[in-house]
């Protein structure tokens, strides 16, 4: 299998055998037990490392919401306040291109999306509860 090279993206080193994405943008894990905040450290195509305040139990299935996307996954690890997730669907190279695109200006993405947001709830197209 070749590996895809993409900027900022740092390639493979021991036992990975998918490239990591760096990207330091908040998210939240869907738990059967609840749900709760967390920040992707890295990401790559079948997996996550986050970090969080409350560990997950190894073997939990979740969701990882971030962005626009939700991804279901399995809790592969926990440790000191982070876990490594496997997602049951591989991540493509053009989603992870466009992560990257993202958390290099996640600031005005942010801002952006809340300003969509503010004018979805003044248009009355949602609610907020």
């Amino acid at each position: 299998m070749n590996a895809i090279s993409l900027p900022g993206v740092t390639p493979n080193r021991g036992r990975r055998s998918n490239a990591r994405l760096r990207l330091g943008i908040p998210a939240r894990l869907i738990l059967i037990s609840g749900n709760c905040a967390c920040l992707i450290n890295d990401i790559s195509a079948c997996g996550a490392r986050i970090s969080l305040s409350e560990l997950p139990r190894r073997s939990s299935s979740a969701i990882l919401r971030f962005l626009q996307y939700e991804v279901f996954c399995e809790v592969k690890w926990a440790r000191s306040g982070h876990c490594g997730l496997l997602f049951a669907d591989r991540l493509s190279a053009e989603r992870l291109t466009e992560l990257r695109g993202i958390a290099d200006s996640y600031t005005e993405y942010d801002r952006a999306a809340q300003a969509r947001r503010t004018h979805d709830w003044v248009m009355g197209r949602t609610r907020v509860l």
